[in-house]
């Protein structure tokens, strides 16, 4: 009996040795398993870290080679629209320019035809100051170089010598007056004598020199009839047809002149005032003597004038104006 209750015993504490080490393997095999799954999930966290860190990499070099592509495409688009602005900046530059350089050719043009035709000094040079002027809006080099050969036009018409266009014409319409007025002779005076108004024995007395007065008036009037006679011997004598084909002769000399003054005709100018001076002095001057000098002076201060002076031409202005338009 006690045999079988030791053999209990020792069945019960076998068993209970049994069960204490499969609880014990359990727990070892439990945290084993569990330290393997834990290591299993870290692994497959870290896979997953690696795989999710690669994929924004690979996500973020793709944003940043779109990103760099985008930049590419609108430093591009930025180069372009700089040519393209600096192209609208110099065609503009250069229309402006052209359009410059076009009023200064034809501003030299007008300058030429007022020192050409009228001879007008200050007029071109006013013309050619402003064109001058309106070259300074433009910074271009060409432009630089055309005012300065402007400027030296400029100066050189400055110090050439100078004609009144306006002061010449009228002098001339003035002398051309002059002329149609010697047709009225001057006005000589003449007193009347005074009524005899002698007593008896007055007239007495004269009657006894009569003769001797008579005598001595004779030889006055005689004396004044050689005097006229020499003195007009040099001088024909015009009847009033005459006179009037004279004057008219003259006053048309006068529009010759005129004529031949505007257009620079040096010879013919001076040959008509010549004619019309010397027609003054043979047919006037014994018979309207004031207006016949008056008219002698008029023509000898138009005669003063030079008409065969050199003034500047220009032509350098031109030339240059003309390069850089076909530049």
């Amino acid at each position: 009996m006690p045999k079988k209750i030791s053999q209990k015993k020792n069945v019960i504490s076998n068993n209970q040795e049994t069960l204490y080490f499969s609880q014990k393997y359990r727990l070892v095999f439990t945290v084993v398993l569990s330290l393997c799954i834990a290591g299993i999930i870290a692994i497959l966290a870290n896979l997953w870290f690696q795989i999710r860190c690669e994929t924004l990499r690979q996500n973020s070099l793709i944003a940043v080679a779109q990103l760099n592509d985008r930049i590419t495409k609108q430093s591009e688009t930025l180069d372009d629209l700089q040519k393209d602005v600096k192209q609208t900046l110099l065609y503009k530059e250069k229309t402006v320019n052209n359009w410059l350089l076009l009023k200064s050719y034809y501003a030299v043009e007008t300058a030429k035809f007022y020192l050409t035709v009228e001879r007008n000094i200050d007029s071109a040079i006013k013309i050619l100051s402003q064109a001058e002027h309106e070259l300074e809006k433009s910074n271009s080099i060409v432009t630089q170089n055309i005012r300065n050969v402007l400027a030296k036009d400029i100066d050189s018409l400055k110090n050439a010598p100078k004609i009144d266009f306006v002061k010449t014409t009228l002098a001339l319409e003035d002398l051309h007056k002059k002329i149609t007025a010697l047709a009225t002779p001057t006005k000589v005076s003449h007193e009347n004598p005074k009524p005899d108004t002698a007593s008896p024995s007055q007239t007495e007395g004269k009657a006894r020199t009569l003769w001797h007065n008579f005598l001595k008036k004779s030889k006055a009037i005689l004396s004044k009839a050689m005097l006229i006679h020499k003195q007009d011997s040099a001088a024909p004598v015009l009847n009033h047809e005459q006179k009037e084909s004279v004057i008219l002769d003259m006053r048309y000399r006068v529009k010759i002149a005129e004529w031949a003054f505007m257009h620079h005709e040096e010879v013919l100018y001076q040959a008509n005032l010549q004619q019309v001076a010397d027609d003054i002095d043979l047919y006037f001057k014994n018979t309207n003597p004031s207006q016949a000098t008056e008219c002698l002076h008029s023509v000898q201060d138009l005669q003063k004038i030079n008409l065969s002076q050199t003034l500047p031409n220009l032509d350098h202005s031109e030339q240059a104006i003309e390069t850089a338009i076909i530049q």
